[in-house]
């Protein structure tokens, strides 16, 4: 006999198992301090991803995957969008911000700066060395964009993307020791 193809999701009472809730405080935990998050918001993360988790339940297909390694997937998901959809907003910036040598943004505290300040000096001096298109990719996801948005924008597959273009900036920055 073969095998349903949508099976059963786990019982309502017992899809936030303890491994699925540690995992989603770790991933918590992660976010605080990162976007202007604070330990306040600890509960409401918490809370949107054991929400987005349930949300998403109906889409469980239990022979592609184990559910917690399916949860897993949704909270990572969702981490993405939640960081994409700020940066669209306004709400944060994109981790190196390239339009000058020090942004607003940064400030010089401690010995540590200068070493991310030469990190994103090189960061800077690596995109721009890059040939067009793999800058204009590197530039939006350093903007925070997805896949997707990026091919759109700049009118090529996808496919093209994830095949050739994201190995090729692995392989430039691996070259620089990145």
């Amino acid at each position: 006999m073969a095998q349903e193809i949508n099976a059963k999701p786990p019982d309502p009472e017992n899809i936030i198992t303890p491994d699925i809730r540690a995992h989603v405080k770790a991933t918590a935990t992660r976010m605080i301090g990162h976007a202007a998050l604070q330990k306040d918001d600890f509960k409401d993360l918490c809370q949107s991803m054991y929400l987005e988790i349930i949300k998403n339940v109906p889409n469980y297909d239990a022979t592609k995957s184990g559910f917690y390694t399916f949860a897993c997937l949704v909270i990572k998901n969702w981490r993405s969008d939640f960081f994409t959809k700020r940066i669209a907003a306004g709400h944060d910036i994109p981790t190196v911000p390239l339009g000058s040598i020090q942004s607003q943004y940064e400030k010089t505290t401690s010995e540590n700066s200068v070493d991310d300040y030469m990190r994103r000096l090189d960061i800077r001096t690596i995109v721009n060395s890059l040939p067009e298109i793999p800058r204009l990719v590197c530039l939006g996801f350093m903007a925070g964009l997805g896949t997707r948005e990026i091919s759109k924008k700049l009118g090529i597959t996808r496919y093209y993307v994830q095949r050739v273009i994201i190995p090729y900036l692995q392989f430039r920055f691996r070259k620089e020791n990145f």
